[in-house]
C-alpha cells in the first residue's frame, strides 16, 4: 500500500514515464533475488530476477547498478553463511562463495540473454547500440553533456564539488509523506531490536532494500548532468517499501511482546495507511507535484518543489475552450502539442525551445489569438528570453494556480506591445 501510494512514483507510472517502470522492474529483480537467497535457492526466482533486471536496464541505462549490487549480495551472503559456523568459517565462506559465484554467473548469463533478446538493435549492430546508449550515459555522468557536446571540448570536466547530494536530499524530504517518515523510523528501530521478535530474514531484507535505495541515490547525486528528482525514482520506491515493512514488522513485534494493548494496533495501522493515501489523493490528478505539509509549514511554502511536466496546461486549454468559436481560434503555447492540444479543439502551435526570438516565432505569434506561457518552466529556463522580458509589463487575461504555485499565464495577443514582434536572434547553445 505504501509503494502503491508513493506520490512521486504513482504520478509517473500513471503517465508511463520510464523512471516509474524502471523502478518497479528493479524492485521485482531485487525482491526475487532476496527470495532466491532466503527461500532455499529456488532457481525460478533467480531467473525472474535476471530477466527483470534486463528489462529495467533496457528501460533506462541507470538501472545498470543492479548488476554489481546483485554480485555484492552474493558476496555478503557467502560471508554471512560462513560466520554462522563456530570454527572453520573461512572454508565455509569459500564453499558458499563458490556456490553463490556459480549462481551469479547464471544470473548474469540470463541477464545478458534477455538484454539481447528484448533489444532488436543488438541483433543488427550491437557495438553501435551499446556505444551510443552507454557512451552517452557515462558522458552525462562524468561530463554533464552527451557525446556530441563533449567532443566539441565545450563541456566542463567532472568535479565532486558539482554533485547534487544536497539537492537530492532536500527533494527526498519534500516529496515523501509524513507517514513514510514514520515508516522509515520504524524500520530503523526494527534493525536494533532482537531478531526473535521478527520473522526470519527480516533485518537482512530491510537492509538490502534500504541499501539499494541509498546506492541508487548516491550514484545519481554524484553524477553530473542529471539533477531532476525523477532520476532517483528507484530510491523513492525502495524507501516506500521499507516504510511499509517497518510499520508492519513494528506492529508484529509489539503483538509478539504481548504488551496488553493489542486492540490499539489495528487503528494505528489503519490510521497510518489512511494518512498515506489521503496525503496523495489530495493531489489528484497529478500526484507527482506533492509536497510534504510539515516542510511547507516550516518553510512557509518557499521551498516547495514544482515538477513542471506540463501539469496545468490542460486547465489552460479548458479555460480557452469555453470561449465562443474556440474551435476557430489559434493558440501559441509552450508544450502546446500534447498537454495543451489534446484538450483544445482549435489550432495549436508550439513555442520553440530557443533562447532567442526568431522571425519564425514572430510569425506564429502574429497568426495566434492567444499566447499560453508555461510560467514555471519558462521562467526557470528564461526561454525565450526576449518574449518573457516583453511580457513583464503585460497583465495576463488568466492565470492558472495549483497548490498556491503559479503554473500557466494566458495572454490575449491583441494586448501585447508592438515591441514583442521585433525578432531577437540568438545562437542556440
Amino acid at each position: 500500500m505504501f509503494l502503491s501510494f508513493e506520490p512521486f512514483l504513482l504520478g509517473h507510472t500513471r503517465i508511463l514515464a520510464h523512471e516509474g517502470m524502471m523502478s518497479l522492474l528493479l524492485l521485482v529483480s531485487l525482491l526475487t533475488f532476496i527470495n532466491f537467497l532466503n527461500q532455499g535457492r529456488n532457481w525460478f526466482f533467480l531467473l525472474l530476477s535476471a530477466i527483470s533486471a534486463a528489462l529495467a536496464v533496457l528501460t533506462k541505462s541507470s538501472a545498470t547498478i543492479i548488476v554489481p549490487f546483485i554480485g555484492l549480495l552474493c558476496l555478503i551472503d557467502a560471508i554471512k553463511e560462513g560466520r554462522k559456523q563456530s570454527s572453520g568459517w573461512t572454508a565455509i565462506i569459500l564453499k558458499q562463495g563458490k556456490r553463490l559465484g556459480e549462481a551469479y554467473v547464471i544470473w548474469f548469463v540470463v541477464f545478458m540473454l534477455a538484454f539481447v533478446v528484448f533489444w532488436p538493435g543488438m541483433w543488427v549492430n550491437p557495438g553501435k547500440m551499446l556505444f551510443e546508449v552507454y557512451g552517452n550515459a557515462f558522458s552525462y555522468a562524468f561530463q554533464g553533456s552527451n557525446l556530441e557536446v563533449v567532443e566539441t571540448g565545450d563541456s566542463p570536466s567532472f568535479s565532486l564539488s558539482d554533485t547534487d547530494i544536497k539537492k537530492y536530499t532536500q527533494l527526498l524530504f519534500w516529496r515523501t509523506t509524513p507517514a513514510l517518515w514514520i515508516g522509515l523510523i520504524s524500520a530503523i528501530l526494527v534493525l536494533f531490536i532482537k531478531k526473535e521478535y521478527w520473522p526470519p530474514n527480516t533485518k537482512p531484507s530491510i537492509l538490502t532494500i534500504l541499501g539499494f535505495g541509498i546506492c541508487f541515490y548516491s550514484m545519481m547525486a554524484i553524477a553530473r548532468g542529471r539533477d531532476a528528482s525523477h532520476y532517483i525514482m528507484a530510491t523513492y520506491a525502495c524507501f516506500s517499501l521499507v516504510a511499509g515493512l517497518g510499520i508492519a514488522f513494528s506492529i508484529t513485534g509489539i503483538w509478539r511482546l504481548g504488551s496488553g494493548k493489542m486492540r490499539l494496533l489495528v487503528p494505528v495501522f489503519i490510521g497510518l495507511l489512511a494518512l498515506q493515501i489521503v496525503s496523495v489523493i489530495s493531489y489528484y490528478p497529478y500526484y507527482f507535484n506533492y509536497s510534504n505539509p510539515i516542510l511547507e509549514l516550516i518553510e512557509d511554502g518557499k521551498q516547495t518543489p514544482v515538477s513542471g511536466y506540463g501539469e496545468g496546461l490542460e486547465l489552460a486549454a479548458a479555460y480557452l475552450e469555453e470561449k465562443p468559436a474556440a474551435d476557430q481560434m489559434a493558440v501559441l503555447s509552450w508544450w502546446g502539442i500534447g498537454p495543451f492540444s489534446y484538450f483544445f479543439s482549435g489550432q495549436t502551435r508550439n513555442i520553440f525551445p530557443d533562447p532567442g526570438w526568431p522571425p519564425a516565432m514572430v510569425e506564429r505569434l502574429e497568426a495566434a489569438d492567444y499566447l499560453v506561457i508555461y510560467y514555471y518552466h519558462q521562467q526557470r529556463r528564461n526561454t525565450p528570453a526576449k518574449l518573457l522580458r516583453e511580457l513583464e509589463t503585460v497583465t495576463p487575461e488568466h492565470t492558472i494556480l495549483m497548490n498556491g504555485v503559479e503554473y500557466v499565464r494566458i495572454y490575449r495577443v491583441d494586448d501585447l506591445p508592438e515591441s514583442v514582434y521585433i525578432p531577437d536572434v540568438q545562437e542556440n547553445p
